[in-house]
């Protein structure tokens, strides 16, 4: 499901509602959600299917969370540390500011909202969770590797001037100085629905990764034209997003109305802006006030178009801030700027009182929890790689799967455990609600996404959804004609291909260890795998056929399009290093003593230099630590080794860094099955493949890539087209009409 729908699924924000009646028999950890978790049109998402697309994307990354923090808390009981409730507390209060001025917004706008809210919807955690799930854990991991930081003053200054910070092109110093602080007004003109804009972080359009996509492909356009003396017409944004166009056109008009004082500000932001706060509705024909009007700050209402005050740090985007620094004089102008919500025209409220520079001396004490705070964090992920490495963690990934309906009546445990972290169990309630907090608002979407694929953009056809999708007065008079996309059995059936190789290669070596042995099904297969029937995974892919047929119909492919889509984004297609290796392993138990793993890598060490010196052959040193207990111990294996390969990462990562050659013995490499000693017999260097090598690749990811962007217009004409309802995960209500009139021309 999630090879083919998630390569083209857009994260959309989307219409609230409230919450159903859940089932009396809940599973454990699903408690407050609702059977039925959201409605396309008549087609209900149950909350089984959410489940399981949440184990199938995201599980990987959510039991490594937990894990972590119950190695966590084991080394912390080990070394006897401990956090008081004290500390919790002092540490709630700090994070709570920082989240606050993280999220911010403008003051005076309707959205704003406590910690328990910022809480709820950044995390899906109450505060107490919060607290006690991370917090928690951020003291132990620091109170247990950072009693020894005492940084020298040559640490302290060499940081303050060289280190570069969070964004690569400020160092410590330059975030440390007092911001500069801007009062704007803006006029927004944008191709997106009004409403859209109050998600905030919700919303997720591939606007914003455009933008920055947009910058790397002129760059690397220019390097291609001059090394091949060519002119390349890369006019991808051109015939993919005419509206942005069109808003880009009406942003030039209303900047040069403004420069040429045809219009005064407070006519531009009536003529053109469609900053909802800004626009008027209409009730029994009568013009309301705007919310900008109707909102007052400090006993002062807000000025047309003011978005109040902002710095580098926020709370506009980065964008917005990049295109107003360079103003200072109240009434300048700047513009159009784009950002993920469309283009504005910003204006200065207030002239900018650029404060003086602070020195080293002044910022000392900044500097030194900022340094503190760094090297914890390094030391920190230093110790949590060594407490996986050096852990037993066993998983058994059939439980986590939502409960089989077709095995209702076999008697299975309620809360089965799926996860032990050296002996210590993890019930299968806590994976589902950490994948339910951190993944499920993004999971959800998807799943309607895949129901809109399949209503109104297989219906009508990508040309008509796109059409209807238009305002009025942006859209051509005559329609498209509906042109359905025709998904046939044999489409679908086409892509189970992967599934039945894979199936395949199981029943072959189930077979090879017991010729008796029964083989399973494809529905078994899917069903183990994917934790679904096998006509339910088939939906599924027919959601990715509807899209992938709907993007070939409105993409042109040709040779020289693919070729320099090939040189822009080569570093993906080229082959990293990887090793035809012999191996033997000196099997160490996972619950051994620091002394007896010393011992074993010393023995190995040893018994590697007897192989270089020619006094034992490799055949030798197998035959010598193979123990008749134990048929793995000291086994010769030879084996390709790759980037991709899961089992053996550890050897990977050394062979490849320490760049060993043919005929080479490594350095003892540790891990979690022992000891290794590696024998290079054939090393396959790097290389960037010829086009011709990739090219349906290419050709596949190119289409992928326009699907994102379509689906970027498609999303928002398949929501006019279908009424969705939601049951979890409730957007904040937002007190403005559903539809907006639209500025005058």
């Amino acid at each position: 499901m999630l090879r083919l729908w998630c390569a083209f699924a857009a994260v959309w924000a989307s219409v609230a509602g409230s919450l159903f009646a859940a089932e009396d028999a809940v599973p454990a950890g699903l408690d407050g959600v609702p059977e039925v978790v959201a409605k396309v049109d008549s087609v209900e998402i149950r909350r089984n299917e959410l489940i399981r697309e949440l184990v199938g994307s995201s599980a990987r990354s959510a039991i490594d969370r937990l894990v972590k923090r119950q190695l966590v808390e084991q080394a912390a009981a080990k070394a006897g540390v401990k956090v008081t409730e004290e500390e919790l507390d002092a540490q709630l209060k700090f994070e709570e500011s920082n989240l606050k001025n993280e999220l911010r917004v403008v003051p005076g706008q309707v959205n704003e909202r406590t910690f328990e809210d910022l809480v709820r919807s950044r995390f899906q955690m109450s505060v107490e969770e919060y607290k006690n799930a991370v917090i928690r854990q951020q003291l132990l991991a620091e109170k247990s590797v950072g009693r020894n930081v005492r940084p020298t003053e040559a640490d302290l200054k060499r940081f303050f001037a060289h280190r570069p910070y969070k964004d690569k092109s400020l160092t410590v110093e330059d975030v440390l100085q007092p911001p500069i602080r801007y009062r704007a007004a803006h006029i927004l003109i944008t191709p997106l629905n009004p409403v859209d804009l109050f998600r905030g972080g919700r919303l997720k359009t591939a606007a914003g990764e455009k933008a920055d996509l947009a910058a790397l492909r002129a760059e690397r356009k220019k390097e291609w034209m001059r090394d091949h003396n060519v002119e390349i017409k890369d006019d991808v944004d051109l015939d993919m997003e005419p509206e942005w166009q069109a808003c880009l056109k009406r942003a030039q008009d209303c900047m040069a109305e403004l420069t040429s004082k045809k219009i005064t500000w407070e006519q531009a932001v009536e003529k053109y802006s469609q900053d909802p706060h800004d626009r008027h509705p209409l009730e029994d024909g009568r013009r309301k006030p705007s919310i900008r009007e109707s909102t007052k700050v400090g006993g002062m209402a807000l000025q047309p178009g003011e978005v109040g005050w902002f710095t580098r740090d926020g709370p506009m985007v980065r964008e917005f801030y990049e295109g107003a620094k360079d103003l200072r004089k109240k009434d300048e102008l700047a513009g159009p700027v784009r950002t993920q919500f469309g283009y504005h025209i910003i204006r200065l409220i207030e002239d900018v009182d650029v404060p003086p520079r602070k020195t080293y001396e002044e910022l000392r004490p900044q500097v030194e929890r900022i340094y503190i705070s760094w090297v914890l964090q390094a030391l920190t992920d230093q110790w949590l790689e060594t407490l996986m490495k050096d852990a037993t963690v066993e998983t058994t990934r059939a439980l986590l799967w939502y409960p089989d309906p077709a095995l209702q009546g076999v008697k299975a445990e309620a809360d089965p455990v799926v996860l032990t972290v050296n002996g210590a169990p993890l019930k299968r309630s806590e994976v589902w609600r950490e994948l339910l907090r951190s993944d499920g608002p993004e999971a959800l979407d998807r799943l309607i996404n895949r129901e809109m694929a399949l209503g109104p953009l297989r219906r009508l056809g990508p040309s008509r959804l796109e059409w209807e999708g238009k305002p009025s007065s942006s859209r051509s008079p005559n329609p498209p004609p509906v042109k359905p996309v025709d998904v046939s059995a044999e489409d679908v059936d086409r892509d189970l291909t992967e599934e039945r190789l894979a199936l395949d290669r199981e029943n072959e070596a189930r077979l090879k260890k017991d010729p008796n042995a029964p083989t399973q099904t494809l529905d078994q297969f899917v069903r183990e795998n994917y934790g679904q029937s096998l006509k339910e995974f088939m939906r599924a892919l027919e959601a990715g056929v509807v899209l992938s047929k709907s993007v070939r119909r409105q993409a042109v492919v040709d040779e020289g399009r693919l070729v320099f889509e090939f040189y822009l984004a080569q570093d993906q297609y080229r082959e990293p290093v990887s090793f035809y290796i012999n191996q033997i392993v000196l099997r160490l138990k996972p619950d051994a003593d620091h002394k007896t793993r010393q011992d074993f890598i010393d023995m190995a060490g040893d018994l590697r230099k007897d192989f270089i010196d020619k006094r034992k052959t490799w055949a030798d040193i197998a035959a010598l630590v193979r123990d008749p207990n134990d048929p793995a111990s000291g086994r010769e294996e030879s084996m390709i080794l790759t980037s991709s390969n899961e089992k053996y990462p550890e050897i990977y990562d050394e062979l490849a860094k320490q760049n060993y050659e043919k005929g080479q013995v490594s350095e003892p490499i540790v891990s979690r099955f022992g000891v290794h000693l590696i024998q290079i017999v054939r090393r396959i260097p790097a290389r960037l493949p010829d086009f011709s090598e990739v090219r349906d690749r290419v050709e596949r990811d190119y289409l992928r890539g326009r699907a994102g962007l379509s689906l970027d217009i498609w999303l928002r004409s398949m929501k006019n087209q279908a009424k969705v309802e939601r049951f979890m995960y409730n957007q904040e209500k937002i007190e403005i009409p559903e539809t907006l009139p639209l500025p005058k021309q």
